[in-house]
């Protein structure tokens, strides 16, 4: 289904509720204030009329009163209404923005792609456009709740470990959003680089509907459809090597370095096949990932050194959910080894697997300095 946008947002229960929420406080503290200016008048004056009059004039105030405060409620009310539908028109826009593309948007499916780390979400909404499904993306689990609100979606694909709202949280708001709301359950699929089956046991007891496990494959993509939405895709049957063709390439100039470990850090042909051989996909991919390294690299070193292990935990799952799909199997490797090491706070084992992955790090920085991503994927 399309976004909802305009009035259409305005008339929801849960903005109605609070909109008469809010005008009803308004009007009560709109009483107040006028009814106690009104009684401090009625004080001044009561010594100065005749009974006769003070009677008339005690009917007029208490009239005022309540003029006053249904024009403070209807105020309030108007001005609420006018800000409320101007942002959701504006989210409603931005939301569009977010989906895969145009054609996707005649779709009758719309899922909602939640992930924090970009190069995820460009995989499954890569692959969902290429069905004509529209997409609509989240970076947080807090995003997904409002787009949840906002729009009517036939599946989610979420992240389940997030740095702010983990997909977990999110998932039980949704799901008490659905019974508050008497709305019909949404599957939601967790998505993580975690294959332990505890993670699949918790993820499933949260409220979610199924688990796949990073880096997902295009099978697993067309099992959910069409297990949740009945939509028989493009791709069937299991995935095998021979299915993705990896074309021979041509790289304009031989560049050669003098580290073979330099070298050997990016697998080309990994990477094209986790794209389906799209070139433009997999440079995406891999600059997103270089990006994000480049970034977090201190962050990381700065969290180990302080032993702050939870927000270190939280940097190296995004990490390996980012290189899951990169074509980086040293770095994938160090990211998951140290990633376990830390979900199970076995923390005194993880020094040497923390200096591999930040050794792994800072040779995909090297190679990016002296390979040309452009040229190596023809793009």
């Amino acid at each position: 289904m399309k976004p909802t946008g305009g009035l259409l947002h305005f008339t929801d229960m849960p903005t109605r509720n609070l909109l008469f929420k809010k005008t009803a406080i308004i009007s009560a503290i709109t009483l107040a204030i006028s009814s106690t200016i009104c009684l401090l008048t009625y004080y001044l004056v009561a010594n100065l009329l005749p009974p006769e009059q003070l009677l008339i004039f005690q009917q007029r105030l208490v009239l005022m009163v309540t003029i006053i405060s249904c024009l403070a409620g209807t105020v309030f009310a108007s001005y609420h209404y006018y800000c409320t539908t101007k942002l959701h028109a504006t989210t409603a826009a931005q939301t569009c923005d977010n989906t895969s593309d145009d054609a996707a948007l005649e779709s009758p499916i719309q899922i909602l792609v939640v992930d924090d780390n970009p190069a995820n979400r460009l995989v499954i909404t890569n692959f969902l456009s290429n069905e004509g499904i529209a997409t609509v993306q989240a970076s947080s689990g807090e995003e997904a709740i409002r787009l949840f609100q906002e729009n009517e979606f036939n599946m989610v694909f979420m992240d389940i470990e997030m740095s702010d709202t983990d997909g977990l949280e999110a998932t039980q708001v949704i799901r008490s959003i659905e019974k508050a709301f008497n709305k019909s359950r949404t599957p939601i699929i967790g998505v993580s680089a975690h294959s332990e089956k505890e993670k699949m046991y918790q993820s499933l007891l949260a409220g979610f509907d199924g688990y796949m496990v990073k880096p997902v494959k295009d099978t697993d993509l067309h099992d959910s459809l069409k297990r949740w939405c009945d939509f028989d895709s493009s791709i069937k049957g299991s995935a095998t090597e021979e299915d993705t063709i990896i074309e021979p390439l041509d790289i304009a100039e031989p560049l050669t370095v003098n580290d073979d470990t330099i070298a050997k850090v990016i697998d080309i042909e990994q990477s094209l096949s986790y794209s389906h051989n799209n070139r433009g996909l997999a440079k995406d991919m891999l600059e997103l990932l270089i990006k994000m390294i480049r970034q977090e690299k201190s962050n990381l070193i700065k969290h180990y050194r302080e032993q702050d292990w939870e927000a270190l935990s939280l940097l190296t799952h995004k990490l390996h959910g980012g290189s899951c799909y990169c074509g980086v199997p040293k770095l994938q490797q160090s990211c998951e080894t140290a990633d376990k090491l830390l979900q199970k706070q076995q923390y005194t084992d993880i020094d040497q697997p923390m200096k591999k992955l930040i050794q792994s790090m800072e040779e995909l920085l090297d190679w990016d300095e002296q390979y040309d991503i452009d040229i190596i994927f023809d793009v």
